[in-house]
């Protein structure tokens, strides 16, 4: 398999951005840096979101754009916070990595993603998770509120035979 070069994921990954941001009426832009590979290895390619409502772009950007991915081992655009002075939104196209970052001074909502188990239990309290809930038995045809109590149920009629 032919990996590509560096240049053709940059253009990639800037028409990505034009493209988002463009629909979005967004005013940021993006600086690259040449970064050729990460501490394991891989292949990087980086920029840093420059301009107006760069944070708030790179947030929409990572949560609401659509990449296409087609190579085995791509992953979806997420955030990445290992590095204490900048946030990045990092995926992986074609075995190259593709970042885009704003400086951690910059306002970015900053909200750790708890547990699956955690939120569940915050969203809907302990009881729910504590003890199962009865499961609820579906009315009978006469006590149906709204649309269902006008119109017939045919599945509940039963045969009338006339008596000739």
């Amino acid at each position: 398999m032919n990996e590509p070069s560096l240049d053709d994921v940059r253009a990639y990954a800037g028409k990505a951005w034009r493209l988002f941001s463009g629909e979005r009426n967004l005013n940021a832009t993006l600086a690259w840096s040449d970064d050729p590979s990460v501490p394991g290895g891989s292949r990087m390619v980086s920029a840093r979101v420059c301009g107006q409502g760069a944070a708030y772009a790179l947030q929409r950007f990572t949560a609401d754009y659509h990449v296409v991915l087609g190579a085995p081992g791509d992953q979806r655009p997420t955030y990445d916070y290992t590095d204490p002075d900048r946030i990045a939104c990092v995926w992986r196209k074609s075995g190259v990595w593709i970042e885009l970052w704003v400086s951690a001074a910059q306002d970015v909502q900053r909200k750790p993603v708890p547990a699956p188990a955690v939120a569940r239990a915050q969203a809907t309290g302990p009881s729910v998770l504590s003890a199962p809930v009865p499961a609820q038995t579906a009315p009978t045809a006469p006590t149906r509120r709204g649309l269902g109590a006008r119109l017939p149920f045919p599945r509940n009629r039963r045969k009338e035979t006339n008596p000739a």
